[in-house]
């Protein structure tokens, strides 16, 4: 079983920052909350810095989600809309 630091960065990164723009939270409020700089934020959202468990905790309770949504196995499907 994978570890969350087995876990592609950049596709943790693009979860965490759809979540937090669904929810309608700044990346300054977000760093806050979790007591980083908005660059540090900014690197995980990108996947260059791997997030701390603690702080995947943190974002998600702050974004309304489940730990296991941000973490699942598997590559994003996109933007599923209805054409």
């Amino acid at each position: 079983m994978l570890g969350i630091e087995d876990r592609d960065p950049r596709v943790l990164g693009q979860r965490l920052t759809e979540a937090r723009k669904a929810r309608g939270v700044t990346q300054e409020a977000a760093a806050g909350h979790i007591g980083c700089s908005r660059p540090t934020l900014i690197a995980m959202e990108k996947g260059n810095r791997r997030p701390k468990a603690e702080e995947i905790v943190k974002l998600a309770s702050l974004y309304g989600r489940k730990v296991s949504e941000l973490v699942r196995p598997g590559e994003l499907l996109g933007d599923l809309r209805p054409h």
